[in-house]
């Protein structure tokens, strides 16, 4: 039977012909890459050959992805069509990254015991995924979402008498407030939203430790600095 099925397949491929993909998606010839970091795959009755470290950071990018503070894993898709590559490949791809010498990354291997069900995937490691949405968006932040989110912080954690409003500070005072304070952030994001009890507990405790080394000062107009 396995045999057949391997005969169809080539059968298939010959019918088919060559794939007319000659570079990999930074640029890069795949004729002067070892064949096996090369796979084939046959989509929408076409044959696309990927370098698997193109295949392998897509896939854990779409798991990872995410919206704000949402997490949202979406399915790999074939980056030349759009769609949905089918669970079939999804097999093949595992299973070549098994074979070869990557590290192949976690989410990935939980995804495959659940038989790439994307929504059972969602449920089960959903702190897991909602913790690397937190992760997501301190990476992703804009320097006035840090300096909004920071104010928040001191005061919830802090400062508890911030008189000015945030949209009065001067460019260049935020710059500094975030400078001083920017490393603490990622702990309060996790402190605030992680659904991760413990690692909630760890990152308000690092939080409140450097807030505590913080000296919150003002100036003669009751404007916040930091030193």
């Amino acid at each position: 039977r396995f045999t057949l099925k391997r005969f169809l397949h080539k059968y298939c491929c010959t019918k088919l012909g060559p794939s007319k993909i000659s570079v990999d998606l930074y640029k890069n010839p795949l004729s002067e890459l070892p064949k096996n970091q090369i796979i084939s795959l046959i989509e929408n009755n076409s044959v696309f050959d990927f370098r698997m470290t193109d295949l392998l950071t897509m896939w854990k990018k779409a798991l990872e992805h995410s919206d704000g503070l949402f997490a949202e894993p979406m399915m790999l898709k074939n980056p030349y069509t759009g769609k949905v590559i089918g669970k079939h490949n999804l097999y093949n791809i595992y299973f070549a990254l098994l074979e070869s010498s990557f590290n192949i990354p976690p989410l990935l291997s939980y995804f495959f015991l659940l038989e790439f069900d994307i929504g059972e995937f969602y449920t089960i490691h959903y702190s897991m995924l909602h913790d690397i949405a937190i992760h997501n968006y301190y990476k992703g932040a804009t320097d006035e979402e840090k300096f909004l989110d920071i104010i928040e912080m001191l005061n919830t954690y802090g400062d508890k008498d911030i008189s000015r409003h945030p949209s009065e500070y001067c460019c260049g005072r935020k710059k500094r407030i975030i400078k001083n304070l920017d490393y603490l952030l990622l702990h309060y994001y996790y402190a605030e939203y992680s659904q991760n009890n413990k690692l909630k507990q760890m990152h308000h405790n690092k939080m409140m430790s450097g807030l505590n080394k913080c000296l919150v000062l003002r100036d003669p107009e009751n404007f916040l600095f930091l030193v």
